[in-house]
C-alpha cells in the first residue's frame, strides 16, 4: 500500500511538473501566433458561440479552412470549452494543446504500467513530460497534439486485451477517433492494426465475439469519415495531395529509393539528438527532438523488447517502426509534426531501458538493501546528467527561441495582436484600414481572431473591416481617402508621403510591421505592350536583336512558337510580371515560361524636354533598354532588388521606351519609374501602352 501511494504521489508530481512546463508563459511563448493556430481558435470560437464554422456550416464533421484544406475536428471541438470559458486569445487556444499534452503524460503512465509495472509507467511519464519533441507541440495550437493522446489510450486498452481484459472494443473506438485528429493517422493506424491482427490472429479468432464487437465499433467510428471522403473525393484528400512528394507518374524505383532515404532521416542522429526539425516553428535550434540522455536507454529498451518472447513487446517495436511511414511519403523531411506519433514511442522505450538498467543493477547487487541503495544512487546520477540538459533546453526555449522564431510568416507571424489592437483604436480617424499582403500567410484570419468576430456577423457581411492587399497593387486602392496601413518595412519604399504611427518589434529586435498613415505613393510606368516569346535556350537570345529597336513591327511576326503581335500587358501591380503575361506562350513551360526573351514597350509623354533618370528593379534577369531607338544600355545589364538608374533625355511630346528582357528560370518581372536626379517623381510625365507612332496595342487576350 505504501509503495502504491508513493507511486501515486510521484505521478502527481510528474503531472504537475508537466503542466507547469506546458502552461508557463503559454500566451507569449512561442511569441506570435501562427495562422493555423488562429484558424483553429477562430473556428472553436465560432462553434462555441454560434454552432457554425468560419464558412457558416453548422457543426461540421471536418472544417474547411482558408479555402485550402479541411481541418480535423478533435482539436477544434475540444478547444471550444477553454475558448468559451476564457475567451478567445492565444492562451485559451494553446491551453487545449497543453491539456492534450498533459493528458498524454498521464496516459503513457498507464500504458507503461500495463506493459510492465508502475515504475516503467512513471519513467515514461517523466521522459515524455521533459521530451523537447512533445513539450514543443504541447505549447502550439496545432491539431496534431490530439493524435498521440488518443493513440496511447487505445494502445493501453489493446495491451489490456492481450492480458485477458474485455477492452478490445474500447481500443478500437480510440483508434478510430485518431483519424479525426491528424491526417497521418489514416495510414498509420490501419497498418498498425494490421500488424496487431497478424500477431494476435489466433487470440482474435478464439475471442470471436469480442473481435466482432470491436470490428463493429471501429466501423461505426470511422464510417462518418468514410462517407465524408466519398462525398468529397477531391477536397477531402487535398491535404495529402498538396504535401506528398510522390506520384504514379514517376519511376517506381526512384520513388522507392526516395522513400527509403526519407524513412532513414527520422531515425538519424541529427534529427533525434542534434538539430531536430529544420523548420523554425517545429523545433528549437541546435536541439534534437529527444535529449541526449535518452539515447543509451532507448537502445537498451529496444534490445529488451527484441529479446522478450511475448508478442506485445513486438507491438511496441511495430509502433516505432511505423511512425515514419506516413511522413516519409510527404514533403518537409524529416518533419517533427508529421512524425509526432513517434515521440511517445521513443519515450516509452527509453523508460523500458531505464527500468531494465535499474533492474540489472539490483540483480548484480544481490542483497535487497544494497540493491536499493545502488538503484537510488543510479537514479541520482541519472538526474544529475539529465538536469543540465533539461535546463539548457528550457533556457533555449523560453529565452532564445522567441527571438528567432517569432518573425515573418516562416515563424510565428509575430505582431498581429498589436497591429489589430492599435488599428482598431484608430478606426474612427480613417476611411480605410489596410494590412499588407507581402510576406504573410493567411492574414485575413487575424482580425477575425483578435476582434472575436461573431461568425454570424462575418457570414452576413463578409467584411473583415480591413483590406488585405499588396501595396504595390495600385489599381485596387485610391489615395483619395484617409488610409492607415500595416506595412512591412520594405513596403514603405512605395510611398512618398506618410506618417509612421507605430513600429511593431519582435522579441529579437526585428521590425515586423510599420503602422503608417499613407498619403502619396511613387509613380511607376505600368502601362506597357508586350511582344514574345523568343527563344533563349542556353542564354543564346541575350545578345540577339529579335526586332529592330528603331522601327517596331506593327504586324504579326514570327516568335519562338508561332506568330506573335504586340499586346497590352494588364495593369494590376507596379511590377510588370512577364511570367504571368507570357504564361501561355511557351508550350514546354505552360504557366511559367523559361529560357525565353520578350519585349515591353511604352510611350512616355513629357510636357517639355527634360533630363531624367530611368530607375529599374526586377528579377535576376538581363535587360536592354532603348529610348527613341537609341540604346541606354550598350550591353545587357542584370537586374535585381537594388535599383539600376540610367540617365535619359526626354524630348517634348512622345518618347518611345523599349525594354528587352531575357530569363533562364524562375521569376521574370521588372518595375520601372522615371525620376529626377534625386529620385523624386516627375509630375509632368505620363505613359501609355502605345508604339512609337501612337498606334495602340491590341487589348490583352482573355
Amino acid at each position: 500500500m505504501e509503495r502504491k501511494r508513493a507511486q501515486q504521489v510521484a505521478l502527481l508530481v510528474v503531472v504537475l511538473a508537466a503542466a507547469a512546463l506546458r502552461i508557463y508563459q503559454l500566451r507569449d511563448v512561442p511569441a506570435g501566433l501562427f495562422c493555423d493556430e488562429a484558424g483553429n481558435g477562430y473556428n472553436a470560437h465560432a462553434l462555441a458561440t454560434a454552432g457554425m464554422d468560419e464558412n457558416g456550416t453548422r457543426f461540421p464533421l471536418f472544417i474547411w479552412s482558408f479555402g485550402v484544406s479541411y481541418k480535423n475536428p478533435v482539436f477544434i471541438y475540444a478547444a471550444t470549452l477553454p475558448v468559451k470559458l476564457l475567451g478567445l486569445d492565444e492562451f485559451s487556444i494553446r491551453l487545449t494543446s497543453a491539456l492534450f499534452g498533459i493528458g498524454t503524460v498521464v496516459a503513457i503512465f498507464f500504458l507503461g504500467r500495463a506493459l510492465f509495472n508502475a515504475w516503467v509507467g512513471l519513467f515514461a511519464a517523466i521522459l515524455l513530460s521533459l521530451c523537447p519533441w512533445h513539450l514543443h507541440f504541447s505549447r502550439i495550437a496545432f491539431e496534431l497534439i490530439a493524435f498521440p493522446f488518443l493513440f496511447v489510450i487505445g494502445m493501453t486498452l489493446l495491451v489490456r486485451f492481450t492480458q485477458g481484459r474485455r477492452t478490445l472494443a474500447g481500443a478500437m473506438f480510440f483508434f478510430g477517433l485518431c483519424v479525426y485528429a491528424y491526417a497521418p493517422a489514416y495510414l498509420f493506424v490501419p497498418v498498425f492494426l494490421l500488424g496487431f491482427g497478424l500477431l494476435y490472429l489466433r487470440d482474435l479468432w478464439r475471442r470471436a465475439r469480442e473481435t466482432l464487437l470491436a470490428v463493429v465499433v471501429a466501423a461505426a467510428t470511422v464510417a462518418p469519415a468514410g462517407v465524408f471522403l466519398y462525398h468529397h473525393p477531391q477536397t477531402g484528400t487535398q491535404y495529402f495531395r498538396a504535401t506528398t512528394g510522390f506520384s504514379a507518374g514517376y519511376d517506381w524505383r526512384q520513388q522507392a529509393e526516395r522513400f527509403v532515404f526519407n524513412y532513414q532521416q527520422f531515425f538519424s542522429r541529427s534529427f533525434l539528438f542534434e538539430h531536430g526539425d529544420p523548420l523554425v516553428r517545429h523545433a528549437v535550434r541546435d536541439f534534437g527532438e529527444l535529449l541526449p540522455f535518452y539515447a543509451p536507454f532507448l537502445l537498451l529498451g529496444v534490445a529488451v523488447m527484441l529479446l522478450r518472447r511475448d508478442r506485445v513487446s513486438k507491438l511496441v517495436l511495430w509502433w516505432l517502426a511505423l511512425y515514419p511511414v506516413a511522413p516519409s511519403l510527404m514533403t518537409e523531411i524529416p518533419s517533427a509534426s508529421r512524425g509526432f506519433i513517434g515521440a511517445a514511442a521513443f519515450c516509452l522505450l527509453a523508460a523500458i531501458g531505464l527500468a531494465a538498467g535499474l533492474r540489472l543493477l539490483g540483480w548484480l547487487a544481490r542483497r535487497r538493501r544494497l540493491a536499493l541503495a545502488v538503484q537510488t544512487a543510479a537514479l541520482a546520477a541519472a538526474a544529475y546528467v539529465l538536469g543540465p540538459q533539461v535546463q539548457a533546453y528550457l533556457r533555449a526555449y523560453f529565452i532564445e527561441y522567441p527571438k528567432y522564431s517569432a518573425p515573418t510568416y516562416g515563424g510565428f507571424q509575430y505582431g498581429y495582436r498589436e497591429v489589430v489592437q492599435y488599428m482598431e483604436s484608430q478606426r474612427p480617424n480613417y476611411d480605410l484600414l489596410m494590412l499588407t499582403a507581402v510576406e504573410v500567410n493567411q492574414p485575413q484570419i487575424f482580425p477575425l481572431f483578435y476582434n472575436r468576430v461573431d461568425p454570424r456577423e462575418w457570414r452576413a457581411r463578409q467584411n473583415l473591416g480591413y483590406m488585405v492587399l499588396d501595396p504595390s497593387e495600385y489599381s485596387r486602392y485610391s489615395m483619395a481617402q484617409r488610409i492607415l496601413y500595416a506595412l512591412r518595412p520594405s513596403d514603405l519604399d512605395l510611398f512618398t508621403d506618410y506618417t509612421e504611427h507605430r513600429k511593431v518589434i519582435a522579441p529579437g529586435g526585428q521590425v515586423e510591421f510599420v503602422i503608417a498613415e499613407v498619403r502619396a505613393r511613387k509613380r511607376f510606368l505600368t502601362d506597357w505592350a508586350g511582344l514574345g516569346v523568343f527563344d533563349n535556350q542556353d542564354n543564346q537570345g541575350v545578345g540577339r536583336d529579335f526586332i529592330d529597336p528603331t522601327h517596331l513591327p506593327r504586324a504579326a511576326i514570327a516568335g519562338a512558337f508561332g506568330e506573335i503581335t504586340w499586346t497590352r500587358i494588364p495593369q494590376q501591380f507596379i511590377r510588370v510580371d512577364l511570367n504571368q503575361f507570357f504564361s501561355r506562350s511557351h508550350p514546354r513551360y505552360q504557366g511559367n515560361p523559361e529560357w525565353s526573351c520578350g519585349y515591353a514597350a511604352t510611350t512616355v509623354q513629357s510636357a517639355a524636354a527634360t533630363a531624367a533618370f530611368l530607375e529599374l528593379t526586377g528579377s535576376d534577369d538581363t535587360v536592354q533598354i532603348w529610348l527613341n531607338g537609341a540604346a541606354l544600355t550598350p550591353s545587357p545589364i542584370a537586374l535585381g532588388a537594388a535599383a539600376q538608374r540610367r540617365p535619359l533625355e526626354l524630348r517634348a511630346g512622345s518618347n518611345a521606351l523599349l525594354l528587352k528582357s531575357c530569363e533562364s528560370v524562375g521569376g521574370w518581372s521588372f518595375t520601372a519609374r522615371i525620376t529626377d536626379a534625386r529620385g523624386r517623381d516627375l509630375p509632368e510625365i505620363s505613359a501609355a501602352a502605345t508604339l512609337a507612332d501612337g498606334a495602340p496595342a491590341a487589348p490583352p487576350s482573355s
